[in-house]
């Protein structure tokens, strides 16, 4: 072989360790462009399901948080108004107790 063969095998040589190393990332990013359009199709398909599912568990947890909260609520409406209903009758005698306090 003379040096002129040999320069140009190792010319067709690199030319397709350079093809070889362009084709492979293009081909990644074009088949990872699809797998991203393709994604994105499915998503906005799927998604309203997505968001009703989601809606109707939001709804569930606020009923469920209501019912579990509605007997505390309660009885605290209730103490509060038994507390103003005792503070009413005891009034007239904590009054003429601070009146006796304040005479010299």
């Amino acid at each position: 072989m003379t040096l002129p063969n040999t320069a140009d095998i190792a010319v067709i040589i690199l030319t397709i360790h350079a093809l070889v190393a362009c084709v492979v990332p293009l081909a990644l990013f074009f088949f990872v462009a699809r797998g991203a359009m393709a994604l994105n199709r499915k998503t906005r398909q799927v998604m309203p399901t997505v968001q009703d599912y989601a809606r109707q568990m939001a709804d569930g947890a606020e009923k469920i948080g209501d019912r579990v909260t509605q007997p505390f609520v309660a009885a605290e409406s209730t103490a509060i108004r038994f507390r103003a209903m005792w503070d009413r009758s005891t009034e007239p005698v904590r009054r003429s107790a601070q009146s006796r306090q304040q005479r010299p």
